[in-house]
């Protein structure tokens, strides 16, 4: 959900805003608002990451599978 369908549209919505900026078309507010949602999808993928990683170990040491 995050890589597939967030992030490729945050980016495609801050590269747009980026290019509607240096035509004009739009304020600096706008432009750092389309900046801050990417920043803010990069990091929501950065901790479903970690919490994917913390239950994956979680499991593994409840299952008995984190053994050599």
């Amino acid at each position: 959900m995050i890589d597939n369908d967030l992030l490729p549209a945050a980016r495609q919505t801050a590269d747009l805003t980026r290019l509607a900026y240096q035509e004009g078309k739009v304020d600096v507010f706008r432009l750092l608002d389309a900046e801050r949602l990417l920043s803010e999808a990069a990091v929501d993928r950065a901790d479903a990451y970690e919490a994917w990683g913390a239950a994956h170990a979680d499991l593994l040491r409840a299952t008995g599978h984190d053994e050599p």
